[in-house]
């Protein structure tokens, strides 16, 4: 076996994935990927000597910044070439970002990362599925050797939308990400709001923050004291939110607090009197996880993977049911004893998995393909 079997695409952690779940689910996968004896055998593609980068044998690209997506496609094939690894594992494979994509071309075999379908399922992301970018990932993807994913509800639909056998595809176990795991167990978390508050997060329409709003608006009039707390910027927020937090006669109890820190995002988990999370779309849903990690009782939406990722431990409903969610959230405020039963259950669910079990079944893979 040559020293560089594998090449791994760790750009997700450099570019605008690495704020968000993509550069998390990299980030964590390397960290225990370095940890192995097989990750002699693994050199990564990256643009810089980001210190963020585990220390495996890594290969530089560059790309002019014009028509990103166009040289993506002429040069990967040759980078992947001049490596001469024999397995190419692409970590974003049906992305938006131009920049990160799975080759339509390779002279080594494939591995698709599938985080989720949202471009195909929510109506409001289906434009970034008519980009020419994305047409040629859906292309590509049929002519890979092997796609992992992280739900079987992902699974699923990528056997429907794209006749490929379940086989092919590898759903990978999920876990809290180990910096959030760490500032929780060190209690080195920050909190920025004295009293009672809910806690939600999401800029994109799949989030569904206006029934969040809606939500909060209601149990508001029902006697509800607390903020309401969202991480994430409004400005970036669908104009529908815009228009309801500017309509809302709570609005100076709704805080979005912009891009925040991993200290502070803990802190926001540990200390709400609840997470609610009623997004439409998910490929897995890692902050119902989080939360669950950082002892946040979790009511979130019945749709997509997240029944999956919150198990026996969340509350859930239609994701416009405002209604039952208004009933859970009085629940869990009210009822101490069942608050605390729903935390323990969501700790003991959070903590079920490990990305060291993540990166060994990844090897498995590796080596079936090699």
């Amino acid at each position: 076996m040559k020293k560089t079997t594998v090449a791994i695409d760790c750009r997700p952690l450099e570019n605008e994935y690495a704020g968000h779940g993509i550069g998390t689910v990299v980030r964590n996968i390397l960290s225990s990927l370095q940890k192995t004896q097989f990750a002699t055998n693994i050199e990564l593609f990256a643009t810089t000597n980001n210190k963020n980068i585990p220390h495996f044998s890594c290969k530089r690209l560059w790309r002019p910044s014009w028509r990103e997506w166009v040289w993506e496609q002429l040069f990967l094939p040759f980078d992947i070439a001049l490596s001469r690894c024999s397995v190419y594992h692409s970590t974003v494979s049906l992305g938006p970002i131009r920049s990160v994509a799975l080759p339509f071309l390779s002279t080594a075999k494939t591995i698709a990362t599938v985080y989720d379908l949202n471009s195909f399922k929510c109506e409001a992301l289906k434009h970034t599925s008519k980009t020419r970018s994305f047409k040629i990932q859906t292309l590509a993807l049929k002519k890979a050797a092997a796609i992992v994913t992280f739900s079987q509800y992902v699974k699923k639909h990528i056997t429907e939308s794209f006749s490929i056998v379940p086989e092919m595809i590898v759903v990978l176990p999920v876990a809290v990400d180990k910096r959030i795991a760490e500032v929780y167990e060190k209690a080195h978390y920050e909190c920025h709001c004295d009293g009672h508050y809910i806690f939600s997060m999401g800029e994109t329409a799949n989030k569904n923050i206006e029934t969040v709003i809606t939500v909060f608006e209601t149990l508001v009039s029902n006697g509800y004291r607390g903020n309401l707390r969202i991480a994430g910027l409004l400005s970036l927020q669908p104009d529908s939110v815009k228009d309801r937090y500017k309509k809302s006669f709570c609005k100076e109890k709704i805080h979005f607090l912009g891009r925040i820190s991993v200290n502070q995002l803990v802190g926001e988990y540990a200390h709400c009197d609840f997470f609610i999370y009623p997004s439409i779309c998910e490929g897995f849903g890692l902050p119902v996880i989080e939360a669950m990690y950082c002892a946040a009782p979790v009511l979130c939406s019945s749709v997509t993977s997240l029944p999956e990722a919150g198990g026996e431990a969340a509350l859930y409903c239609d994701p416009f049911d405002v209604d039952t969610f208004v009933t859970n959230a009085s629940l869990v405020t009210a009822d101490k004893k069942f608050r605390n039963r729903l935390i323990d259950e969501g700790r003991r669910h959070a903590s079920a998995n490990s990305w060291d079990d993540t990166a060994e079944k990844l090897i498995t893979l590796y080596k079936k393909l090699l």
